[in-house]
């Protein structure tokens, strides 16, 4: 990532690591960091966790400079990433148990980030710091799902009644369940709330799907190019504010041979290119190498470029500043390219209810309509309280 500042050695540790794999520029990087010493250990184990990349500081400081790690903070590293890889593997069980059970009542699903990330971008779910597990369904479907997955032992996250429930159907994207061993599953419809306006779950992504075995069972998850598309904006709508969320796009470009142009287009017939391209952005800092074609695309966006920089320039600030909402709608806005869906986006970020609204007060579908009076009164007031 571009700083300024240069980042202190424990961040600069941090982003080497951040990575599928190591090249050996970047092994003399953290060789010499270690060399160095005087690093504060318990921020890089603190700041590993919040940012998702512990398993990879763990695996890469033991491969790439064990020796030079103080050996009682190697045993506490080795230790503590155990604990979560038993985790993972914990619920890698529980993901095949819940896919085998959708699929035995006939109720398509698609299993993505958690675990299946993990394999198709790192190759090893050891190697991807997750704590639940996310599938894709069908909206008609998800009736039977919950049914299904209330017969496995799951209860949803918070209790709904039925015009609150219809309401979240509506405007959000996930139901969560849990199960009394605290296994979180959530369940989408969409990959985003409705509000932002990204219309991700089309028939290429249920027809591209792929076939992957974990856990001694087959499951189904989405193709690299697809999942490409889905990191992106799911960075995006959290202003990519995690360290792994950059390092699962760059560790995924370089894990896959990916069909570009299929991106590029499919990208731009969604409205979200520029989404796609920062994400891209940030994932080149992170080490991921793009073909001739995508850098420059890259080299043409200057919004892209800006926004990306922006982004880098703050990630592992300890306390981040919050964004105005005024400066969020702004940006929100700027990474769509055409007018039309900028228009949309803008219509969808300040009328549609979120799921906040809905569970604020439960209205019949037939009064639906209420929430998109509540909605931008509520905005009116906090956008007022910011100028």
């Amino acid at each position: 990532m571009t700083y300024t500042p240069e980042p202190s050695p424990e961040n600069q540790l941090l982003l080497c690591v951040a990575r599928r794999s190591i090249d050996d520029a970047t092994s003399h990087k953290i060789r010499g960091l270690l060399t160095h010493g005087g690093l504060d250990w318990n921020y890089l184990f603190t700041t590993a966790v919040a940012h998702g990349v512990a398993a990879l500081l763990a695996y890469h400081l033991k491969s790439v400079g064990g020796e030079l790690v103080p050996s009682a903070v190697l045993a506490e590293l080795q230790l503590r990433n155990q604990r979560y890889v038993e985790e993972y593997l914990f619920l890698t069980g529980h993901l095949a148990k819940i896919v085998g059970a959708l699929t035995d009542n006939d109720i398509p699903c698609i299993a993505f980030k958690g675990p299946t990330l993990a394999m198709v971008a790192y190759g090893d779910v050891a190697l991807r710091q997750f704590a639940d597990l996310d599938i894709l369904v069908h909206k008609h479907h998800l009736q039977r799902a919950k049914e299904t997955l209330t017969r496995e032992g799951f209860v949803p996250f918070s209790v709904l009644d039925a015009g609150r429930e219809a309401g979240l159907l509506r405007f959000d994207n996930a139901y969560a369940f849990t199960n009394d061993q605290s296994v979180i599953v959530d369940v989408h419809w969409r990959f985003a709330p409705l509000y932002f306006s990204l219309w991700l779950e089309t028939k290429e992504i249920w027809e591209r799907a792929q076939p992957l075995e974990i856990a001694s069972r087959t499951v189904t998850t989405l193709s690299a190019e697809d999942l490409l598309l889905v990191l992106c904006c799911h960075g995006f709508t959290h202003e990519w504010e995690r360290l792994v969320w950059i390092c699962d796009v760059a560790s995924l470009v370089e894990a896959r041979n990916l069909e570009w142009d299929y991106v590029i287009a499919q990208a731009k017939r969604l409205g979200v290119l520029r989404i796609v391209l920062v994400g891209l952005l940030l994932a080149r800092e992170a080490g991921a190498s793009l073909p001739v074609q995508v850098s420059h695309r890259l080299e043409r966006d200057r919004v892209a470029r800006s926004v990306a920089g922006e982004i880098g320039s703050h990630l592992l600030e300890p306390q981040r500043s919050p964004v105005g909402r005024p400066q969020w709608l702004a940006r929100q806005l700027s990474m769509r390219e055409r007018v039309r869906d900028k228009a949309k986006a803008l219509w969808r970020l300040v009328l549609t209810p979120r799921a906040y609204d809905v569970t604020y007060a439960s209205v019949p579908k037939s009064l639906f309509f209420l929430y998109y009076l509540i909605r931008p009164i509520r905005m009116a007031r906090t956008i007022g309280g910011q100028l």
